[in-house]
């Protein structure tokens, strides 16, 4: 297969799995709806669930990720400073990818019959039990165990606690990720696009739909964007972007997800939640070390 052809399929499929993810996320589902055709009670598929999907991924991480590879090991790896592994983009990856689970756990718990409140917490614990079976997984590995990793899990965890349980919260703004292929990515010097850190930008978006004043107006269909990424971290792509830095940024888009939503394109609109599509805004950087 052509170079070119093969990255792009990489990159689709990367995307694939994530939609999945965020689609689960979505408002509860229809009345009549199983994840699974058994009588099992709640209980057990919960039990089932989690240990599905951790012990996958800590087969998945014997595997592929090293672990065991390693004696046991903490490292520091530091927060948002200039001369951290990845200037704390990364921290931000844990704290969005806890969150979707979070979410997506939630949602699921409350369609096997779990009221509200009890989705929401066993969601949040759901989430972050994956997320520390992966930091232990580290542990044992050459990344080591990072209390920085865990603590932006935790944060992501509870982020999506508060989202489900404060619908005032959820209408006003929304944690995103924004995703496109880095200089070294493109030219295929890496086809690990979930550490491509140098393609992504996370921002919270505040949204004119949450603020009662603005929400009969026009102005209920724009957002304002705080946003930070890094450039120039990746081994791959320094080359391009120049020494390793980073940038905060403010912006201004339209709320595509309530367009969406009010065509009752309610998965669309669900997913774009969670993901700002490239382009799709005016910003202005501020570059932090330059």
């Amino acid at each position: 297969m052509h170079a070119f052809g093969a990255r792009f399929l990489l990159r689709a499929g990367w995307i694939s799995l994530l939609v999945p993810l965020l689609v689960a996320a979505a408002e509860p589902a229809p009345r009549g709806f199983r994840v699974w055709s058994s009588d099992w009670p709640k209980e057990k598929k919960l039990e089932a669930a989690n240990v599905a999907v951790i012990g996958g991924m800590a087969v998945y991480g014997l595997l592929f990720w090293g672990y065991g590879g390693h004696t046991f090991q903490v490292v520091n790896e530091r927060w948002f400073q200039r001369d951290s592994i990845h200037g704390g983009a990364d921290k931000l990856g844990h704290a969005f990818s806890t969150y979707v689970a979070a979410m997506s756990y939630g949602a699921v718990y409350e369609n096997w019959g779990y009221d509200r409140r009890e989705a929401s917490l066993y969601g949040a614990l759901s989430g972050l039990a994956t997320f520390c079976m992966i930091e232990f997984g580290d542990a044992f590995s050459r990344h080591g165990f990072s209390f920085q990793d865990l603590t932006a899990d935790a944060a992501g965890a509870l982020w999506g606690y508060l989202r489900r349980e404060c619908p005032a919260l959820r209408s006003l703004v929304d944690y995103r990720v924004s995703y496109w292929p880095s200089w070294g990515t493109w030219r295929g010097y890496t086809s690990d696009c979930i550490s491509d850190y140098s393609g992504f930008k996370y921002l919270l978006a505040f949204k004119g739909s949450g603020i009662k004043a603005l929400s009969s107006t026009w102005l209920r269909y724009a957002e304002f964007h705080l946003g930070y990424y890094t450039r120039g971290y990746e081994n791959q792509d320094w080359c391009h972007y120049g020494e390793p830095h980073r940038k905060a940024y403010v912006g201004i888009a339209w709320n595509l997800s309530d367009l969406l939503k009010q065509r009752n394109w309610r998965q669309a609109g669900t997913f774009l939640e969670y993901y700002q599509l490239p382009f799709t805004y005016l910003h202005q950087g501020f570059d932090l070390d330059r």
